[in-house]
């Protein structure tokens, strides 16, 4: 079970993801506090949370790049669970993502809002679960 804080390797901006257990969907923080949104007021919530480990590049001058064709391991987070998985896309433009549990089968999402995290694969292994 997963019922506390995902903290994600963002330095820049010390992304987290808090579980509320009472709505049962995890809330985006960010810079020490919840990313409210400005039309709203309320927490920016993610009824799924999908981390996709990730190579990288640099264009130069600060700018990334994220190799997301091919194929790779993540993670897929609902509901307090966290289960390991792996992703798969082919070409950058014509065809979706796959997200597959250990079996291979297409994993279902929960109806409600998904957050995918794209996690470079130098800091994978730092993403904390408390």
């Amino acid at each position: 079970r997963l019922n506390g804080v995902i903290k994600l390797p963002f330095p820049h901006n010390a992304s987290e993801l808090h579980y509320n257990a009472d709505t049962g969907i995890y809330e985006y923080y960010e810079y020490g506090g919840p990313h409210v949104d400005a039309e709203t007021q309320e927490v920016l919530s993610f009824k799924n949370v999908i981390l996709q480990r990730a190579t990288f590049g640099e264009w130069g001058e600060g700018y990334m790049w994220y190799n997301i064709a091919g194929e790779g391991e993540g993670y897929y987070i609902a509901d307090g669970k966290c289960v390991p998985i792996t992703w798969s896309k082919g070409n950058y433009l014509e065809e979706n993502t796959r997200f597959m549990d250990a079996d291979g089968e297409d994993i279902i999402l929960n109806a409600g809002m998904t957050y995918i995290g794209i996690v470079p694969d130098d800091t994978w292994d730092t993403i904390s679960f408390e």
